[in-house]
């Protein structure tokens, strides 16, 4: 093989490279819907649950770095509406969430599964109606993991969903007389973004 046509084959490896990593390389945002499930768990003896439901719309923004079949990205989500306790409602609930996601795919074509570690931040909003001295609001972070999939319909436009967990622990004031309050946050979310 001559140089000349070995220097022609890496050119054409190259663009080729360049052109799969295009679909996953850069900038993005996007709008989310999500559906929530999931229970707080209350730390009486026995340990008591109650079940979470509710629905938030979102928007997301994220950078994403191809390396050959992988794609390695960071993204910034926030969700706001109403989760809460199916028993109490607008009494027991969750109004927003603010996810910081660290994302690992892999690039399948115009398919890009991927899993996601983190911490998200929400705010438990406790309101008792006459027991004033049980209401309080607390702002708290927890781990973040989940599983996904993108899909580009074309070189700008992606459709996506994604499973979620969150964790996180509440400390009631003293004067609520309530227990340590872990509270597990699941979600699935139907995604469309837009890439630059």
């Amino acid at each position: 093989m001559t140089r000349k046509s070995l220097l022609a084959t890496l050119v054409i490896l190259c663009a080729g490279t360049a052109s799969a990593q295009s679909a996953w390389d850069g900038p993005y945002a996007g709008l989310s819907f999500s559906k929530f499930s999931g229970e707080n768990a209350y730390d009486y003896d026995p340990v008591q649950e109650f079940d979470l439901s509710g629905k938030m719309t979102g928007v997301f923004f994220g950078h994403s770095w191809a390396f050959n079949k992988f794609v390695l990205g960071g993204e910034v989500a926030l969700s706001a509406g109403d989760v809460f306790e199916e028993d109490f409602e607008n009494q027991y609930e969750y109004d927003a969430l603010l996810d910081l996601k660290l994302r690992l795919g892999y690039d399948a074509g115009r398919f890009m599964p991927y899993g996601l570690i983190g911490r998200s931040y929400t705010n438990l909003s406790v309101e008792e109606g006459d027991n004033f001295f049980r209401e309080f609001e607390q702002l708290q972070s927890g781990f973040l993991t989940g599983l996904g999939f993108d899909f580009a319909v074309n070189d700008q436009f992606r459709l996506g969903a994604e499973l979620s967990s969150r964790k996180f622990e509440f400390e009631a004031p003293f004067i609520a007389r309530l227990p340590e309050i872990e509270g597990t946050i699941k979600s699935i979310s139907l995604r469309a973004s837009y890439s630059f």
